[in-house]
């Protein structure tokens, strides 16, 4: 027999899986592990084989590829996570909600009793954002409103009165805003609920002012008449024209309502004592103006006021109390006062509300014309809050001394140049 006859004859079998006889024992015997590269390079993945990563050219380049650098991923790409898309989610915007419902609720304690918790967080904490964007840019000049968007929200979390007088500012503003729709008369009511109880907190305060009253405590005070001050203002009082006719001691009252809040800063201020530099209300308390800046004007302001002054209808001291709050009034009538000096006119109502209240009491028509002068420049400072009750008065105003006998020669002349000056400035709806 040949010998390819015998290695056909004695061919060792196969079993069916193919497999020889020693290497079935292997049969069944776990892979061995090993580490993927999965950041070799581009040459090892192609040929699929595991890449050492050896740089600048791992061992099968150095073998293959002589002269040629290893080509790697770039680093950024090797495991980057897949980005992961979430649906929107107002969890975190709720919990913070619920928090300053939370602290406002302990801040305001029972004022805010009677009302549900969804309420309560819808209404209070909308009218305090609505303070923080919003309101605190539209009240006086930019000292006033830096003061008022910085200073005072955090003022509010320490004192309760002034977080009740803002939310209720802010609510007057939101009531205008909605022009007395459906939500303007809620936003009445939360309005007249906030103001009831800031007014008593802010009372209580004030009974323990004295001359060591903390830099702190002083300027939250005055910072609550500021506040008194643009909210008596913007009530909008229904005056009719006729009102200085009608009952003329009634009409003063609620005309000079304002001015007496503001002249209790200025009490309030002596009480307390001089600021020091580190208020945060310093800057809103400009010193007085002694001289009037150059203009142009047409008519000239200081030749109204100079014609106010010479009609001299009333005794000596009544005289002499016109030309005081005249000379008062003339630094604030060019029109660049209006840049200039925002915080002046503002206050002036306070500053002169002594003579100015003892005039009106005399029935002084100079000094109806004097307020005529500075409403028109309230008026052309464009505040929500001011305007509507500016217009109201004036008109009322104009009435009543177009009514009056003139009591010398020169008084139609001098009406008729105040009222052009007025028409001159700002044209007051019929």
């Amino acid at each position: 027999m040949s010998l390819a006859a015998q290695q056909r004859v004695f061919r060792v079998r196969k079993d069916a899986a193919g497999l020889e006889p020693a290497r079935l024992q292997e049969v069944g015997k776990a892979r061995r592990t090993h580490k993927k590269s999965r950041s070799g390079c581009q040459a090892c993945k192609q040929r699929r084989i595991k890449c050492d990563e050896i740089l600048p050219r791992c061992s099968y380049c150095q073998r293959q590829r002589e002269g040629l650098d290893c080509v790697y991923p770039p680093a950024s790409s090797v495991l980057a996570p897949k980005a992961v898309t979430r649906a929107p989610s107002t969890l975190m915007h709720d919990l913070s909600l619920e928090m300053v419902q939370l602290d406002l609720g302990k801040l305001l304690g029972a004022s805010l009793q009677g009302r549900t918790a969804h309420n309560l967080g819808s209404d209070a904490v909308h009218a305090l954002q609505h303070f923080r964007n919003v309101t605190s840019k539209t009240l006086g000049g930019k000292a006033m409103q830096n003061v008022m968007y910085e200073y005072v929200p955090l003022s509010a979390w320490q004192q309760p009165f002034i977080m009740h007088m803002i939310m209720a500012l802010s609510s007057a503003h939101l009531r205008r805003l909605s022009n007395e729709s459906h939500h303007g008369t809620s936003y009445a009511l939360l309005e007249a609920v906030h103001w009831q109880h800031g007014l008593e907190n802010y009372r209580a305060a004030l009974s323990t002012a004295g001359e060591a009253t903390p830099q702190d405590f002083g300027d939250a005070l005055v910072t609550g008449t500021l506040l008194s001050i643009f909210y008596t203002n913007c009530l909008v009082e229904n005056m009719s024209q006729d009102a200085f006719i009608i009952d003329y001691d009634a009409a003063v009252d609620a005309m000079t309502a304002p001015f007496a809040v503001s002249y209790g800063i200025r009490a309030l201020r002596m009480a307390l004592g001089t600021f020091t530099p580190s208020s945060a209300l310093i800057s809103i308390f400009p010193q007085r103006c002694r001289s009037s800046p150059e203009n142009t004007d047409v008519p000239d302001p200081s030749l109204v006021l100079e014609k106010i002054c010479r009609l001299e209808t009333g005794s000596e001291d009544v005289n002499s109390l016109v030309k005081k709050v005249s000379d008062r009034l003339a630094p604030m009538m060019p029109f660049s006062a209006i840049d200039d000096q925002p915080e002046n006119i503002l206050s002036f109502g306070g500053i002169v509300y002594p003579d100015m209240r003892l005039l009106l009491e005399r029935r002084s028509p100079e000094a109806m014309m004097l307020l005529l002068c500075w409403f028109t420049s309230l008026a052309r400072m464009n505040q929500w809050w001011a305007k509507a009750r500016m217009e109201a008065q004036s008109k009322a105003i104009r009435r009543y001394l177009s009514t009056l006998i003139p009591p010398t020669t020169s008084w139609s002349e001098c009406l008729a140049t105040v009222f052009e000056f007025i028409d001159s400035r700002i044209d007051f709806d019929e």
